[in-house]
């Protein structure tokens, strides 16, 4: 066996090992940004991914280079190890991992998040998020719709795409997100629903950054949840950014008014 095809093996083998609780390979590539054939060749040995494509995968599971070199359990063993970063940060936190188990979490399903433009004050920015379960932890994925800005939809943009997961708070819940390719985090405060007939969670939401003339960094958001089955169909024709004269009434109430 040479030397090279020796080293795809092991990356190989640390590769699936590493995407083994991962339920959809298809999935995983997409939020990696590798082509799902190139993956498969990583995945049986066949290839070595280039400097670049190396990087992004080891910030994704959190390991180093040596992924490439050397058995994972051998690198397990120095030190390094998948998700330790964030599993050591919740374990310093005091009450830790119990902010992620939410005493009553929305809903799994396709939604619509909502968040009041920091460039036009007169337009709201929407996204389409998905809520899903992950080992007790809620977490949601984000693309934003067409209209960023009141700007007219440009063919071929892609949208943001935002992730994140869900906090439990005293009076609400927390939404953490960021965006995988990017710095810039958010901080979104969400108050429950008035009333159990009343669909939407309205809060606040912080963005990570500098202060800048003419731009804010803490706006009105709102958690839409949309019926699911067939009739989330046409709710989804409707998607895009909007007006705020144009929203319904009862989000332009909890879109409106003075930020505090």
């Amino acid at each position: 066996m040479s030397g090279t095809t020796a080293l795809y093996r092991i990356f190989a083998e640390n590769l699936r090992i590493l995407t083994s609780d991962h339920r959809s390979v298809s999935e995983l590539c997409r939020e990696l940004g590798i082509n799902r054939t190139q993956f498969n060749r990583y995945l049986s040995g066949q290839a070595s991914p280039r400097p670049e494509v190396l990087q992004r995968i080891c910030q994704y599971f959190g390991v180093d280079a040596r992924v490439l070199l050397e058995p994972l359990e051998r690198i397990l063993g120095s030190g390094a190890d998948p998700g330790g970063q964030a599993r050591s940060i919740f374990e310093y936190l005091y009450r830790g991992r119990g902010l992620l188990t939410l005493r009553s979490p929305p809903p799994a399903g396709i939604h619509r998040y909502w968040q009041r433009s920091s460039l036009n004050k007169d337009w709201v920015n929407s996204y389409t998020i998905r809520l899903f379960q992950n080992n007790g932890t809620t977490m949601f994925r984000a693309l934003e719709d067409s209209g960023r800005d009141g700007s007219p939809a440009i063919l071929g943009r892609p949208g943001r795409d935002v992730r994140g997961w869900f906090m439990d708070q005293d009076d609400g819940i927390v939404m953490q997100a960021c965006q995988p390719m990017a710095k810039r985090l958010s901080f979104a405060v969400l108050s429950y629903p008035v009333s159990s007939d009343n669909l939407i969670y309205p809060g606040t939401v912080m963005i990570s950054r500098p202060s800048m003339r003419q731009v804010t960094r803490i706006e009105h958001c709102a958690l839409e949840l949309l019926p699911q089955g067939k009739a989330l169909w046409p709710a989804l024709r409707q998607r895009g950014g909007r007006w705020v004269d144009q929203l319904p009434e009862e989000l332009r109430s909890v879109m409106t008014g003075k930020v505090s």
